[in-house]
């Protein structure tokens, strides 16, 4: 996820949500928002939550191959502008 948040600084922040009391994360004491999004505490999911609210990407486990395709059809990186303007 650092590598998105690297490639797209301005427009993606990751957070992560957890039943755990962890510094920097989203904390969900009793699971609520996890079984919302149809997740147990033992499950690992990405959501892409637009700024409409609205989930513009969903996927199971950690491999965030295609959420960077996704990313990459709808927000054009500043390196790939900056390699298709010269």
């Amino acid at each position: 996820m650092t590598q998105l948040q690297e490639r797209y600084p301005s427009l993606v922040t990751v957070h992560h949500l957890t039943m755990q009391n962890t510094p920097g994360a989203l904390h969900d004491p009793d699971g609520q928002a996890l079984r919302r999004l149809g997740l147990t505490a033992r499950d690992t999911a990405q959501y892409l939550v637009r700024p409409d609210g609205h989930v513009g990407y969903r996927a199971g486990g950690t491999d965030t191959i295609g959420l960077a395709r996704y990313l990459g059809r709808w927000l054009p990186s500043s390196q790939a502008s900056t390699s298709q303007s010269g």
